[in-house]
């Protein structure tokens, strides 16, 4: 049977704790490089949103309104995810409340083409477009609330 030396244990446990720490600030690293490139697709979405708001604001008011709406409503959702890479980096854990939220804001996102669709199609078309559109809507909503509930569950067991 063949021992092992003291110094080999000392060497093996000074190794794990800097190899944790060297993938601890890629890991941060790669969560400012994503950081970053979030808020710059946020800006640019901002941005563009607002110029082609501005734009074509002799166009039809409705549906550029609702491009703006979209826009905007995607900038939020790439704002929670924001939160959720910052509470990563600081609390070195996730935490699923944001995810939620980005959800219900890419359903509301949907609503909003769907009833649009909904509002097109009801005078242009048969009626079996418009009643998948209307089983969709009502799919959409079910999903929101139980992502709603699942947040609600999610935040009362946290507190208690």
């Amino acid at each position: 049977m063949v021992s092992q030396r003291p110094t080999d244990n000392v060497t093996s446990s000074r190794k794990q704790p800097r190899m944790l720490s060297i993938l601890d600030k890629l890991e941060s690293a790669i969560y400012y490089v994503t950081i970053l490139i979030l808020i710059s697709a946020a800006g640019i979405l901002l941005i563009f949103g607002f110029y082609r708001f501005v734009l074509n604001i002799n166009a039809n008011i409705h549906d550029n309104a609702l491009q703006l709406l979209q826009s905007l409503l995607l900038v939020m959702m790439l704002m929670e995810i924001l939160h959720t890479l910052d509470i990563s980096i600081s609390q070195h854990r996730l935490v699923a409340d944001p995810f939620l939220v980005v959800g219900i804001i890419a359903i509301i996102r949907r609503m909003l083409v769907v009833t649009v669709e909904l509002e097109q199609t009801s005078a242009s078309s048969p009626q079996s477009d418009s009643s998948f559109l209307l089983w969709e809507l009502g799919l959409l909503a079910l999903v929101t609330l139980i992502l709603s509930v699942c947040i609600y569950i999610l935040r009362s067991k946290r507190e208690s």
